[in-house]
């Protein structure tokens, strides 16, 4: 059985180590040849997916005869030998069954101009290749992450999130979130602290919350009005107690949910509705499909 000698063994773990550092999938395969290349040097290396020369599958004479592979495009390449391999390991007997199925596979070929790949080169590439498919896969989960995170990025800049510590200063806090805060304050929002009013509200919450240790960390949202508009903020403290969230959302307040709050039935919140509008009785009673009495 072939061995690997010191040298190579610890080039080896150097370039395994160095693999698990690529995290960008649209690069992955030029990286990963730039490290075989320094393990088994070719005169062409090419990205693919066990290691099999072309030695293995057919003979010397045999391939100069194949006119298609040999003729037309390794001869003109000056190759006269291969190497490769697949990520993930693909038996050679499937190989019919593979090229049916819907799949990608990502693998690499080594060329050289002469027939002197050596088995020291096949284990070395059979040692590397479970861990360039682990990179592989790490680097494919690297880029979903990092989308979903993009992702969640660009949902959280509409959103009105501000994380605080236990201080009340501002840890991070989202561009919309400052704009509402600056809005619906008094003084503008400083770049590390909350506006007094706000930090005081949030203060009893949680005053109020830690008295009562049978309920949830759960309190009522705060309530600001301006202008016909209403922004609702949320306080969510973390159970750890090592900050506090704030959700911030904008609503708009209409005249009926304003008249609601005077304790007003429905029906007589929209005829008040209506008259605040400068609408008569007839015109009230026609628009609500009610008798002008009732009105």
């Amino acid at each position: 059985m072939e061995t690997l000698a010191l040298n190579d063994t610890q080039k080896l773990n150097q370039s395994i180590q160095q693999l698990y550092t690529f995290h960008n999938l649209d690069t992955f395969g030029v990286d990963a040849l730039s490290i075989i290349d320094q393990l088994v040097p070719s005169d062409m290396p090419q990205t693919l997916h066990g290691a099999y020369k072309i030695s293995d599958l057919v003979s010397k004479k045999e391939l100069h005869s194949l006119e298609g592979l040999y003729q037309q495009f390794l001869r003109l390449l000056g190759v006269e030998e291969q190497i490769l391999f697949f990520l993930p390991n693909i038996n050679p007997d499937k190989w019919s069954e593979l090229a049916q199925a819907d799949t990608t596979l990502t693998g690499f070929i080594l060329n050289r101009s002469q027939c002197n790949f050596t088995e020291r080169d096949r284990l070395i590439l059979n040692l590397l290749r479970p861990h360039l498919f682990q990179a592989y896969c790490n680097a494919q989960q690297y880029q979903h992450l990092a989308q979903e995170l993009n992702q969640l990025q660009q949902s959280l800049h509409h959103l009105g999130v501000v994380m605080i510590d236990m201080e009340g200063q501002i840890q991070s806090i989202a561009p919309q979130a400052a704009i509402w805060l600056e809005t619906y304050f008094s003084k503008p929002t400083g770049s590390l602290k909350l506006p007094d009013h706000l930090w005081s509200w949030i203060k009893h919450q949680v005053t109020i919350l830690t008295q009562t240790t049978d309920l949830p960390l759960a309190c009522l949202p705060l309530h600001i009005e301006q202008a016909g508009r209403e922004l609702v903020i949320r306080l969510v403290i973390d159970p750890l107690g090592t900050h506090y969230i704030l959700l911030l959302e904008e609503q708009t307040r209409s005249c009926l949910q304003s008249l609601a709050l005077l304790g007003l039935s429905q029906r007589e919140t929209e005829v008040l509705s209506w008259v605040m509008q400068g609408k008569d009785n007839k015109t009230i009673a026609s628009q609500l499909n009610i008798h002008i009495s009732t009105v």
